[in-house]
């Protein structure tokens, strides 16, 4: 029965009906049988070269044009002007290059495709002897830091040209001279050890890493740059750090705030498994189809497409484990992301797992941790002495609002449920005579300590094993993860699985491909639906002096007022008793097939697979509902099922070559994208019983019912070409043409084009002597995205029945809500990106600058539409947007010695989003407030409090300059806020509000620091965001001060009385008949943080150790997360406000579920 859910998931593949998603898996078997091929790591590659009074480059040209390798210097370092002469027939490569360089300064290494040149430290070379009086043989074993071999390491006899390369298992051989005493190793990505052979025979060694060479590769669209020659704005993230934040969490989105610049991570909510909102550069598209506009970037992992906004509530990042990550590139400027057209407005994240290596022997890993957690904060309410006196104060407060004509006397009823009130009918004047007795309980429950765990326990393990041979690679990954919520019955659990396989069929032929399947099994008490209760607000009304239980052991209602009568409430634990069970199965898959027809030209076929399903139920038990007790309560039960289907074919063709110092690279391809959504629920009522027969059979009536199916497309066709002049210049142009279904034949198609360019100022010769800079690069591009951020089909008129359309006692057949538009198009947006990149005294100061200007023109919305025409929705191309910025990263080794490294990182970024135009764009009443033409998407308006009134002559005075005798309301008095009259007509309207805050932050980013020394590694990771706000909702909403639920204690402690005239909130009266909780600055609050995100102490055993004991390497890790946060915010966390997951969540806090403080400890094993 274990293996049920992924056999589930494989039955749907093949008997569905989708072809491609068929041949996916077909393509993918196909790679795993062709491991039995014929080619080897280059070491057959022959050159014959005839030249005479030629420059090196021509040299290099000719070699590369007749072998997979490629040459790589620094231009200011080597000198490859000079003319030479050489003469060369069918010789083996390593030989070739030996006689090139031989009796020169310049030495070389060969590394995968790469043959890196280097100059020679001794000024003078000697000249190889022919032959020796005395030879010998030095052997040995190269290898990394954790035991693996080193393949393709470079030896060379130091002062001569003579070496070797070692094989696949890291070994070498090589003869020395009598007067010949000193190797040197070296490998690209890895310090250069110069040893002195002495009477040794073997010379075995550990390479370390050299973080300094500027040698990474970077994933881009459809393909990959050195580092040095990209000229888009894109960031790699550190998949160490990654890992590092990503334990004893489930899914590694989490791990991202605050380790790239200008991409601003937010945590809606710490429950497990739920998605972030992640936001790079800017809102574009404020109003999308669904009313969210999360502006959620474009995912692409394993060359796998998709887009968060449109997963239908799955989130396929839960595919992944975190430490199968072996690349993360975020695509940040237009010229970066333009290649991906349609899809590439919002930025693009590219995700690339781990594959075997060449050459490489089995290699198996393991890791385990267990993680222990509790809330980062709990809400702060009132203890039951606190809420005795608070109830004192409100009904004595009430009781002289009604005495001074500001309350209706006949509230005197409500507040007799809690108080000895008394209304004289003569005169109606009420009297107050303490609390009733009968009404508090002797009880003073903490409702934190309940609800959540002591210790919420998290266990996670890790299994991988990759290697390769000759001629193909391979690996594979398991992982499974057991979490505990922090709620007493919140649970989750995660299984994952990763495999992929790499083949060279022959010199000319490679397939291969990548499967990545994952099952999630949530479980809660909460319910999903988003009402008044969150788990914290449930908490936080909740009244202390009566206990959870009674005598029988049985939870407990309590006696509540807020309807105007007694009803029971259920405490927080009796809202915890749904039985809400989420089950998701994802599938991202891939194969390949890639054939080099001539030298350097490859053409490349690849389908992409990704499904995403998803089981939705929950039980709605009688006890988890308000008890009106004249009537009995009814059970729910509300089933969903929502799949997605993805399958991408690609076909790119892509072609590399050179003319003398000039390099070209040219990508041309096509895509052809299918999208399929289905989607089910239904909705039950009444059952026997809220325990055993609670299945969908047992109801006694349905009360709705949905079915739906939609399919999506869009072919592409796109191009890159890529120029190169002597390592200096550099440019890139991108073209990208999407044909869209959800737009009308005369809008299906848009245009793409984007231009980048870069200059390497250290390659010029102006610095060609600079030892202290390092690497100086400027970047500029300018180019065009689109979004395509509507519902589907928007220009056709459909027709539909549900549950609901029942004519003459028969299912009807109705119109669609929405009234079509043919003319609906593309949203675009163009930027302009300057950027500069640099290193300097050899690297240890790095980093680079961005700034940029994007400009969204006709973003789609609803449009305004007379009613009379029947249908409510309309969507058309209305509003413009705009986001400026700048983005800083700056880091550096602040101190480095042999044994000792401290290392740091900042970036810093801020944007400012602005609502150009709203061109009468029909926005939901509800949030009219958030979107004002001229200002960030985000807004928050409100009234201005001046003070609070401390005496009635105050009022009085106010009311008498009024125009109507009235200043604010009729029953405010002292005690009460003074709201500023901002267009001075003599009194408080509702033109009186104005904007009194906005979530963008001033600024954000993110601060690392990393210690080592010796096998110690200490990394501590932080985040911060400054400048932002939001309101306090249950705050203002609070004030209504409803009979019976208890108070937030920033509310409740600091109400006015006279004895506390200074106090933040205006004085506590039932029923507010003031209207204090009308939105002011009362009710804003600074929402800046400084958090310790991850810190994390590490240890290596030593290697010798390990060797002893069968091991490659072992590690032990010690991390907490969320430590501590720095902030002035009231409530929770500054961060998680809200998880309604609309775009403007964070405009006001609803005390959603918490993160987690967690401390955990973890085994790291090699073998």
């Amino acid at each position: 029965m274990k293996n049920e859910p992924i056999r589930n998931v494989l039955l749907y593949i093949f008997n569905t009906h989708h072809l491609k998603m068929k041949l996916t898996l077909t393509l993918f078997l196909f790679a795993l049988i062709q491991m039995n091929a014929s080619t080897s790591y280059g070491q057959n590659n022959r050159v014959s070269v005839a030249v005479s009074g030629v420059p090196l480059t021509q040299v290099f040209q000719l070699i590369e044009d007749q072998t997979d390798y490629h040459f790589f210097y620094n231009s200011n370092e080597i000198d490859v002007r000079g003319k030479m002469a050489l003469s060369l027939v069918d010789e083996p490569l390593i030989d070739a290059l030996q006689d090139l360089f031989r009796n020169s300064n310049i030495s070389f290494q060969i590394l995968g495709n790469q043959i890196v040149l280097k100059k020679q430290n001794k000024s003078e070379v000697t000249e190889e002897v022919s032959i020796a009086e005395v030879q010998k043989t030095v052997t040995g074993t190269i290898t990394d830091k954790t035991g693996m071999p080193l393949a393709g390491v470079t030896v060379l006899i130091e002062g001569t040209n003579k070496g070797t390369v070692t094989n696949f298992d890291g070994e070498y051989s090589i003869v020395l001279e009598d007067d010949q005493n000193v190797l040197v190793f070296s490998s690209l990505g890895y310090k250069t050890i110069r040893f002195e052979v002495g009477d040794n025979s073997i010379v075995s060694l550990v390479m370390q890493e050299d973080l300094s060479q500027l040698d990474e590769v970077v994933l881009i669209g459809y393909g990959e740059q050195k580092r040095e020659d990209v000229t888009g704005a894109v960031s790699s993230v550190k998949t160490e750090e990654v890992v590092q934040s990503a334990i004893g969490n489930i899914g590694f989105d989490r791990a991202l705030g605050g380790l790239v610049q200008g991409v601003q991570v937010s945590q809606g909510s710490g429950r497990p498994g739920s998605p972030v909102r992640l936001n790079i550069r800017g809102i574009t598209s404020p109003l999308s189809s669904n009313g969210t506009g999360l502006n959620q970037p474009l995912y692409v992992i394993n060359g796998v497409p998709f887009n968060m906004d449109a997963v239908a509530g799955a989130n396929p990042l839960l595919t992944l484990n975190p430490s199968d990550i072996e690349s993360f590139e975020i695509l940040k400027d237009a010229a970066a992301t333009s290649i991906y057209g349609s899809r590439g407005a919002n930025g693009v994240i590219i995700i690339e797992t781990k594959r075997g290596k060449r050459g490489q022997k089995a290699t198996v890993n393991f890791s385990t941790s267990t993680t222990l957690a509790k809330p980062i904060n709990t809400v702060k309410v009132l203890n039951a002495a606190q809420y005795r006196g608070f109830y004192d104060q409100l009904v004595r407060n009430s009781v002289d609002a009604i005495n001074n004509g500001q309350l209706d006397p006949f509230f005197v009823f409500d507040l007799q449920n809690v108080g000895n009130v008394e209304l004289d009918y003569d005169t109606f004047m009420a009297s107050y005579d303490g609390l009733r007795e009968d009404y508090f309980g002797n009880a003073d429950t903490d409702w934190n300590k309940l609800v959540y765990r002591n210790v919420a326990v998290t266990e996670q393990a890790n299994f991988s094993i990759n290697g390769g041979g000759n001629n193909s690679n391979y690996s594979l990954s398991l992982a499974a993860i057991n979490q505990e919520g922090l709620t007493v019955k919140d649970k989750l659990k995660q299984y994952t699985l990763s495999t992929s396989l790499d083949a060279d069929v022959n010199d000319y032929v490679k397939v291969g491909g990548s499967v990545n399947v994952s099952h999630v099994e949530a479980i809660s008490g909460e319910d999903s639906g988003i009402g008044q209760y969150t788990v914290n607000t449930s908490i936080a009304r909740a009244r202390p002096d009566l206990p959870a239980y009674d005598e029988f052991g049985k939870l407990m209602g309590q006696p509540d007022y807020t309807y105007g009568f007694e009803t029971l409430e259920p405490n927080p634990l009796m809202r915890l008793q749904n039985r809400n069970n989420n089950k998701t199965y994802n599938f991202i898959g891939n194969t390949y097939l890639e054939v080099e027809p001539l030298h350097k030209l490859k053409v490349k076929a690849d389908v992409n697979a990704a499904l995403f399903h998803n089981n939705h139920s929950i039980f709605q038990p009688k006890i988890t509902q308000t008890d009106f007790i004249v009537f009995p309560n009814d059970s729910y039960l509300d089933e969903s099922t929502a799949t997605v289907s993805n399958v991408t074919t690609n076909l790119t063709a892509n072609y590399d070559f050179g003319i003398s110092d000039h390099h070209f690279n040219i990508m041309v391809g096509g895509a052809w994208d299918r999208t399929n959504y289905d989607t089910a629920s239904q909705f039950f009522a009444g059952f026997p019983d809220d325990e055993i027969l609670i299945n969908a059979s047992s109801a006694e009536s349905v009360l709705g019912y949905t079915h739906d199916r939609l399919e999506t497309g869009l072919n592409s066709l796109f191009s890159r070409l890529t120029y190169k002049y002597k390592n200096r210049y550099n440019a890139t142009l991108n073209f990208r043409s999407d044909a869209s279904s959800k737009f009308g034949p005369g809008n299906k198609r848009a245009n793409f084009p984007s231009l980048s360019l870069g200059w390497n100022i250290n390659n010029e010769s102006f610095l060609a002597q600079s030892e202290k800079v390092n690497n100086l690069k400027l970047r500029a591009s300018a180019g065009r995205v689109g979004s395509t951020n509507v519902g589907d089909y928007f220009y056709l008129q459909f027709f539909q029945t549900t549950a609901s359309d029942i004519y003459n006692g028969a299912s009807a057949i109705v119109p669609s809500d929405n009234f079509p538009n043919e003319n609906i198009g593309w949203e675009t947006t163009e930027e302009i990106n300057l950027g500069l990149d640099f290193a300097f005294f050899n690297s240890r100061l790095r980093g680079s600058v961005d700034a940029y200007s994007r400009k969204t023109k006709d973003a789609l919305a609803k449009s305004p539409l007379p009613l009379e025409l029947g249908p409510r929705i309309y969507f058309s191309n209305l509003m413009d947007v705009s986001n400026k910025g700048v983005e800083v990263s700056i880091g550096g080794d602040i101190i480095k010695t042999e044994d000792f490294l401290w290392s740091a990182n900042v970036n810093w970024a801020f944007n400012r989003n602005k609502l150009d135009k709203l061109k009468g764009t029909s926005i939901d009443p509800f949030l009219l407030d958030y979107f004002v033409e001229g200002q960030p998407v985000g807004t928050i308006k409100g009234y201005k409090v001046v003070k609070i009134f401390q005496d009635q002559a105050e009022v009085d005075a106010l009311n008498d300059a009024a125009p109507n005798g009235v200043y604010d309301q009729f029953a405010t008095g002292a005690g009460d806020y003074m709201y500023e009259d901002i267009n001075g007509d003599g009194e408080i309207t509702s033109e009186d509000r104005t904007i009194i805050g906005n979530v963008q932050p001033d600024y954000f980013g993110g601060i690392s620091n990393t210690f080592k020394y010796k096998a110690f590694s200490l990394t501590a990771l932080l985040q911060y965001s400054v400048g932002a706000e939001a309101t306090w909702d249950p705050i203002a909403m609070g004030t209504f001060n409803a009979i019976g639920e208890n108070k937030y204690s920033e509310y409740a402690l600091n109400t006015w009385t006279p004895e506390n005239p200074d106090a933040r909130y205006a004085r506590a009266v039932y029923f507010d008949p003031a209207g204090s909780g009308r939105m002011s600055d009362r009710y804003l609050f600074d929402t800046s943080y400084l958090r310790l995100k991850s810190l994390q102490l590490s240890y290596d055993f030593d290697s010798y150790l390990m060797d002893k004991l069968g091991m490659k390497s072992a590690k032990i890790m010690l991390t907490a997360s969320n430590l501590i946060t720095w902030t002035k915010w009231p409530g929770i966390d500054p961060e998680t406000l809200s998880e309604r997951g609309s775009i403007t969540d964070q405009v006001s806090s609803e005390d959603p579920y918490p993160l987690s403080k967690s401390f955990s400890i973890g085994l790291q094993f090699q073998f």
